[in-house]
Protein backbone atom coordinates (compact mmCIF):
# COMPACT_ATOMS: atom_id res chain seq x y z
CA UNK A 1 0.00 0.00 0.00
CA UNK A 2 1.11 3.49 -0.77
CA UNK A 3 -0.29 6.29 1.37
CA UNK A 4 0.05 10.05 0.93
CA UNK A 5 -1.40 12.51 3.47
CA UNK A 6 -3.50 15.32 2.00
CA UNK A 7 -3.23 18.51 4.08
CA UNK A 8 -3.93 16.73 7.35
CA UNK A 9 -7.59 16.26 6.39
CA UNK A 10 -7.25 12.96 4.58
CA UNK A 11 -5.07 10.59 2.59
CA UNK A 12 -4.72 9.15 -0.88
CA UNK A 13 -4.21 5.39 -0.71
CA UNK A 14 -3.13 3.12 -3.56
CA UNK A 15 -3.52 -0.63 -3.15
CA UNK A 16 -2.12 -3.03 -5.75
CA UNK A 17 -4.00 -6.10 -6.95
CA UNK A 18 -1.45 -8.33 -5.22
CA UNK A 19 -2.02 -6.55 -1.87
CA UNK A 20 -5.76 -6.93 -2.30
CA UNK A 21 -5.36 -10.60 -3.21
CA UNK A 22 -3.42 -11.32 0.01
CA UNK A 23 -6.53 -10.12 1.86
CA UNK A 24 -8.89 -12.15 -0.32
CA UNK A 25 -10.22 -9.04 -2.08
CA UNK A 26 -10.41 -7.66 -5.60
CA UNK A 27 -10.58 -4.03 -6.69
CA UNK A 28 -13.99 -4.47 -8.34
CA UNK A 29 -15.57 -6.26 -5.36
CA UNK A 30 -14.15 -4.03 -2.61
CA UNK A 31 -17.03 -2.94 -0.34
CA UNK A 32 -17.25 0.35 1.55
CA UNK A 33 -16.73 -1.46 4.86
CA UNK A 34 -13.62 -3.24 3.53
CA UNK A 35 -12.28 0.03 2.07
CA UNK A 36 -12.79 1.73 5.45
CA UNK A 37 -10.94 -1.07 7.27
CA UNK A 38 -8.05 -0.87 4.78
CA UNK A 39 -7.92 2.92 5.12
CA UNK A 40 -7.81 2.77 8.93
CA UNK A 41 -5.14 0.05 8.80
CA UNK A 42 -3.01 2.10 6.39
CA UNK A 43 -3.42 5.26 8.48
CA UNK A 44 -2.41 3.42 11.66
CA UNK A 45 0.68 2.03 9.90
CA UNK A 46 1.95 5.59 9.28
CA UNK A 47 0.91 6.95 12.69
CA UNK A 48 -2.36 8.64 11.71
CA UNK A 49 -5.28 7.84 13.99
CA UNK A 50 -8.36 9.46 12.47
CA UNK A 51 -11.33 9.92 14.77
CA UNK A 52 -14.89 9.97 13.62
CA UNK A 53 -16.19 8.93 10.23
CA UNK A 54 -14.18 8.40 7.08
CA UNK A 55 -15.54 9.62 3.76
CA UNK A 56 -14.13 7.38 1.02
CA UNK A 57 -14.08 7.67 -2.76
CA UNK A 58 -12.84 4.51 -4.50
CA UNK A 59 -11.51 4.25 -8.05
CA UNK A 60 -11.04 0.56 -8.88
CA UNK A 61 -9.04 -0.51 -11.91
CA UNK A 62 -7.30 -3.67 -13.06
CA UNK A 63 -4.06 -2.11 -11.76
CA UNK A 64 -5.48 -1.83 -8.24
CA UNK A 65 -7.63 0.63 -6.39
CA UNK A 66 -7.10 4.28 -5.55
CA UNK A 67 -8.88 5.49 -2.41
CA UNK A 68 -9.31 9.13 -1.44
CA UNK A 69 -10.11 9.24 2.24
CA UNK A 70 -11.33 12.37 4.06
CA UNK A 71 -11.36 12.47 7.84
CA UNK A 72 -14.59 13.83 9.33
CA UNK A 73 -13.99 14.45 13.01
CA UNK A 74 -16.90 13.82 15.35
CA UNK A 75 -19.15 16.79 15.87
CA UNK A 76 -18.42 18.73 19.00
CA UNK A 77 -20.74 20.87 21.11
CA UNK A 78 -19.35 23.60 23.36
CA UNK A 79 -20.66 25.12 26.58
CA UNK A 80 -19.13 27.79 28.79
CA UNK A 81 -19.70 28.55 32.46
CA UNK A 82 -18.73 31.45 34.70
CA UNK A 83 -18.25 29.27 37.79
CA UNK A 84 -17.84 25.60 38.66
CA UNK A 85 -21.06 25.33 40.67
CA UNK A 86 -23.34 24.93 37.63
CA UNK A 87 -20.94 22.32 36.23
CA UNK A 88 -21.06 20.39 39.50
CA UNK A 89 -24.86 20.55 39.45
CA UNK A 90 -24.96 19.33 35.84
CA UNK A 91 -22.53 16.49 36.60
CA UNK A 92 -24.75 15.28 39.45
CA UNK A 93 -27.96 15.51 37.42
CA UNK A 94 -29.25 12.36 35.85
CA UNK A 95 -27.84 9.57 33.79
CA UNK A 96 -24.32 8.31 33.16
CA UNK A 97 -22.17 11.13 31.74
CA UNK A 98 -20.63 10.74 28.28
CA UNK A 99 -17.03 9.53 28.06
CA UNK A 100 -15.90 11.99 25.42
CA UNK A 101 -16.10 15.37 27.07
CA UNK A 102 -13.26 17.71 28.00
CA UNK A 103 -12.96 20.67 30.37
CA UNK A 104 -10.80 23.76 29.83
CA UNK A 105 -10.19 26.99 31.74
CA UNK A 106 -9.64 30.06 29.56
CA UNK A 107 -10.49 33.78 29.64
CA UNK A 108 -12.04 33.56 33.10
CA UNK A 109 -14.56 30.90 31.98
CA UNK A 110 -14.89 27.14 32.15
CA UNK A 111 -15.30 25.52 28.72
CA UNK A 112 -16.81 22.05 28.30
CA UNK A 113 -16.89 20.14 25.02
CA UNK A 114 -19.12 17.17 24.24
CA UNK A 115 -18.31 14.93 21.30
CA UNK A 116 -20.53 12.57 19.44
CA UNK A 117 -24.14 11.95 20.24
CA UNK A 118 -24.75 13.38 23.67
CA UNK A 119 -27.97 15.27 22.89
CA UNK A 120 -29.58 14.62 26.28
CA UNK A 121 -26.49 16.00 27.98
CA UNK A 122 -26.46 18.98 25.62
CA UNK A 123 -30.01 19.82 26.68
CA UNK A 124 -29.10 19.42 30.35
CA UNK A 125 -25.95 21.54 30.09
CA UNK A 126 -27.80 24.34 28.31
CA UNK A 127 -29.88 24.70 31.51
CA UNK A 128 -26.72 25.35 33.53
CA UNK A 129 -24.42 27.18 31.11
CA UNK A 130 -24.20 28.95 27.80
CA UNK A 131 -24.09 27.00 24.56
CA UNK A 132 -21.28 28.31 22.37
CA UNK A 133 -21.01 28.07 18.62
CA UNK A 134 -18.32 25.85 17.16
CA UNK A 135 -15.32 27.81 15.91
CA UNK A 136 -12.39 26.51 13.93
CA UNK A 137 -9.64 25.21 16.19
CA UNK A 138 -11.42 26.22 19.41
CA UNK A 139 -9.98 23.27 21.37
CA UNK A 140 -6.45 24.17 20.22
CA UNK A 141 -7.03 27.80 21.18
CA UNK A 142 -8.27 26.86 24.65
CA UNK A 143 -5.38 24.45 25.20
CA UNK A 144 -2.80 27.03 24.07
CA UNK A 145 -4.13 30.15 25.77
CA UNK A 146 -5.85 28.49 28.70
CA UNK A 147 -5.43 25.25 30.58
CA UNK A 148 -6.75 21.77 29.89
CA UNK A 149 -8.28 20.59 33.16
CA UNK A 150 -9.70 17.21 32.09
CA UNK A 151 -8.91 16.06 28.51
CA UNK A 152 -11.62 13.38 28.67
CA UNK A 153 -14.32 12.10 31.06
CA UNK A 154 -14.70 15.64 32.42
CA UNK A 155 -18.25 15.16 33.72
CA UNK A 156 -17.24 11.92 35.47
CA UNK A 157 -14.36 13.73 37.18
CA UNK A 158 -16.52 16.71 38.11
CA UNK A 159 -19.04 14.30 39.63
CA UNK A 160 -16.26 12.88 41.82
CA UNK A 161 -15.23 16.31 43.09
CA UNK A 162 -18.69 17.86 43.34
CA UNK A 163 -19.74 18.87 46.85
CA UNK A 164 -22.30 16.52 48.38
CA UNK A 165 -25.92 17.58 48.03
CA UNK A 166 -27.44 19.12 51.10
CA UNK A 167 -30.27 17.10 52.62
CA UNK A 168 -33.49 18.85 53.46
Amino acid sequence: MTIHPIQGAGVALYITPAELETRGLTARELSAVQAGALARQACAAVGLLPEGELEIEAFPDRSGVLLFVRFRPPERMWFSFETLEPLFAAARAGEEPPERCALYWCAQRWWLSLEGEAESWAARLSEFGRRERERPHLAAHLAEFGQTVFPCRALHELGRYAPARERA
